[in-house]
């Protein structure tokens, strides 16, 4: 019993990776955070380059003043050997560095806490576009039509993200200069690149929807000519051939005329 039981809990794990399930979750969270991203860059580019860097720096530190307080607050006997002192000093001076490195700006007008920002995005980017072009090779094993859709959409994520990490993006904008200033062009081209990787996912997650509904229908229909093959019985196998006995010769009764 427990043996059918595992292999059926198999067969049920294997069936849905193979139609594509969980990707469509992790696809929809990147496109929405970098829809939301792209949409913050575009709108308010310089409450980004004012507030995130004492955002992020202020998290920092408060995470590193709870891991302080955590180590004083233990016992000395369960606090031994323990690294929330150490942790919390190195992220304290982590935020207090993300917080003075905001009022350093670079040659695009982007500050150094706003740079590492986008760099750590771009490498997000960079990871999204390789678990995309995963899932488009799925999509190529099991013969969809339409894979090398997915394909572009995943090397097109894949060196945008490259491309944001290495700054080339925002230093596009500036070269072309689409803003009032050199910052105002990067932050547009940063938000717009934003916008396009999570259009790149909305394809992608098309592609693997439309995968998944075309695989559910062929179980459907197999599982249906399962059942009705079933259901019909079966022919009888065909009996031994017996020829019928030879009948006795009437015998005339008596007083009839032959």
């Amino acid at each position: 019993m427990a043996k059918r039981s595992t292999e059926a809990d198999n067969g049920q794990s294997a069936k849905k990776s193979g139609i594509l399930t969980n990707p469509i979750r992790n696809l929809a969270v990147t496109a929405a955070l970098c829809l939301i991203l792209g949409v913050v860059f575009l709108a308010a580019p310089y409450f980004v380059r004012d507030y995130s860097g004492y955002v992020i720096g202020g998290l920092i530190c408060a995470i590193g003043l709870v891991y302080t307080v955590i180590y004083f607050l233990r016992k000395p006997v369960s606090g031994i050997y323990r690294s929330e002192f150490a942790a919390g000093l190195v992220m304290l001076a982590v935020g207090v560095y993300v917080i003075v490195a905001s009022f350093r700006p670079d040659a695009a007008g982007l500050s150094i806490t706003l740079r590492l920002i986008v760099t750590a995005l771009g490498i997000l980017m960079a990871v999204d576009g390789v678990l995309k072009l995963q899932y488009t090779l799925d999509l190529a094993r099991m013969r969809f039509d339409a894979w090398w859709l997915g394909l572009f959409t995943s090397l097109l994520g894949l060196a945008l993200g490259v491309l944001t990490a290495a700054g080339l993006v925002d230093d596009l904008g500036v070269r072309i200069h689409i803003g009032d200033g050199d910052f105002l062009s990067a932050m547009l081209i940063l938000g717009v690149g934003f916008i396009v990787n999570a259009v790149l996912d909305v394809i992608t997650m098309t592609l693997i929807a439309v995968r998944n509904h075309t695989a559910s229908k062929q179980e459907a229909a197999a599982s249906a000519a399962a059942a009705a093959a079933a259901q019909q019985p079966e022919p009888a196998a065909p009996g031994a051939y017996y020829a019928p006995p030879a009948s006795a010769p009437e015998t005339p009764a008596p007083g009839s005329q032959p």
